[in-house]
């Protein structure tokens, strides 16, 4: 069962956010000479793979879609209203810890990486 997260949590997940969306946008940039349309904010774009998701906040009827997270690692669920710095919700299967968000953001890089020909 996914247990809400401690609001006063919420400075450090954004943070984490921050810099899993600062990379993939210069991923982005590296490989498009484009700014990206981020789905961390209200663009209605997304992103996935293998280790993690994120999309942005969706304004449709489709319950399907409502009710899936703006971003997602392991069993760590996210959701916000509009961008990822306003309206913060978490949810995780245990307790957060400084180690997992490390891992986290750690593993979100390397697989974007990957998928964006980086992989060094």
């Amino acid at each position: 069962m996914l247990e809400l997260i401690d609001s006063k949590y919420e400075l450090l997940l954004q943070a984490c956010l921050s810099r899993i969306k600062g990379e993939m946008e210069r991923l982005y940039w590296n490989e498009n000479q484009a700014i990206m349309n981020s789905p961390f904010l209200n663009t209605g774009e997304k992103y996935e793979n293998s280790t993690f998701s994120v999309r942005a906040y969706y304004w449709g009827d489709n319950e399907t879609e409502i009710s899936l997270p703006n971003f997602q690692y392991k069993d760590l669920e996210i959701r916000w209203y509009k961008h990822y710095f306003r309206g913060l919700d978490a949810r995780c299967g245990h307790e957060l810890t400084a180690e997992f968000l490390a891992d986290m953001i750690n593993d979100c890089f390397k697989s974007m990486r990957r998928d964006f020909g980086e992989d060094k």
